[in-house]
């Protein structure tokens, strides 16, 4: 028997960056799930429209990397400030001292920082590294 359960942890698990993002079955047989699926819709569009103030976002910033600073070989990281440049997605420029001091780890770190602390919980986010 098909259990819904299943799918989506089969989901997760073979589209583990997508973790984020909701599930909606849909029934074109039985007319089910369109309802849902407008809700949802809409519920995306709000999130991935919304723009946050450059001081929610470097302060979230700040409190990433004092937590957890980046893996380095010695050179330290500087994190000037940060911006919102887009919406839709969401997308958010980080000025840096040095780029190739921070790892594509790091900036899904810092991406899933953003994403709890700003109140992104189901849409794509993008860091862009100046």
């Amino acid at each position: 028997e098909f259990k819904r359960e299943d799918f989506v942890q089969y989901l997760r698990d073979e589209l583990p960056s997508l973790a984020f993002t909701p599930v909606v079955f849909l029934s074109a047989k039985e007319g089910k799930g369109l309802e849902r699926l407008l809700r949802t819709a809409e519920r995306l569009h709000e999130q991935a429209s919304r723009r946050v103030s450059t001081g929610a976002l470097n302060r979230i910033l700040k409190e990433a990397t004092q937590t957890q600073g980046p893996s380095s070989s010695g050179a330290r990281l500087s994190i000037y400030y940060a911006t919102q440049a887009e919406s839709n997605p969401p997308t958010f420029v980080v000025f840096v001292n040095d780029r190739r001091l921070i790892g594509r780890n790091y900036v899904r770190y810092l991406t899933n920082c953003l994403r709890e602390g700003l109140d992104f919980p189901e849409v794509p986010l993008r860091i862009v590294l100046r």
